[in-house]
């Protein structure tokens, strides 16, 4: 899912390593196309293929899925009804999941780990709350009330518009490649200064640049 230098995109290799698939399988978007020389455009290159299928490693909200698949997904739809259109991610919000469903163009919306509100860390029913140590705090509500008043605080200076990660999100996860902005900005926010802010993040993220 994305552009070539994206993360979807990376993850490819693995993919066809660890299922020693042959790279023929793997193409980009542009090459599902084909333009027909006449006065209808482009067709789609390969009529024999009946699926194709989108790998992304994280689904927050489900925008970026829903902006990149837009204009490819109904441009096959409309010349072969009948080809299928998965979306598989490997981490995906119940959120961002059920909003790439709603938007009824894939065939098939799955994930390998599904994130609950549970892992919006800040919030109620956090998982991560659930079991504190009476050393910590005697009161489960005055600590995490603590921890998301500083959080936020922070995240405002660092991140205006999504404070606790995009979407609101609110996730406590990084990759070995990136940092997804789902989670807090205080973790991954990478600049020198910012509103008289001096931030140094525990888990770089390489922003996209547009």
């Amino acid at each position: 899912m994305g552009n070539p230098p994206e993360s979807g995109v990376f993850l490819l290799y693995y993919f066809r390593q660890e299922n020693k698939l042959s790279r023929e399988l793997f193409i980009h978007s542009h090459q599902i196309f084909s333009q027909s020389g006449g006065n209808n455009g482009a067709i789609l290159r390969e009529n024999d293929v009946k699926r194709y299928i989108y790998i992304d490693d994280l689904c927050g909200s489900g925008t970026q899925a829903i902006d990149y698949s837009e204009d490819i997904l109904e441009n096959i739809k409309k010349l072969n009804p009948e080809v299928e259109v998965d979306y598989y991610v490997l981490f995906s919000t119940t959120k961002g999941l059920n909003n790439v469903r709603d938007y009824k163009k894939f065939n098939r919306v799955e994930c390998i780990f599904e994130l609950d509100d549970s892992y919006k860390c800040l919030e109620n029913d956090s998982r991560y709350f659930a079991n504190i140590d009476a050393n910590i705090d005697a009161s489960k509500g005055v600590c995490r009330d603590f921890a998301r008043r500083m959080c936020k605080e922070y995240g405002k200076m660092l991140s205006p518009k999504y404070p606790l990660g995009y979407g609101d999100c609110q996730l406590l996860m990084a990759f070995n490649y990136n940092t997804p902005d789902n989670s807090l900005p205080i973790f991954w926010y990478d600049g020198e200064y910012h509103n008289n802010v001096r931030w140094i993040p525990v888990f770089k993220r390489y922003d996209k640049i547009y």
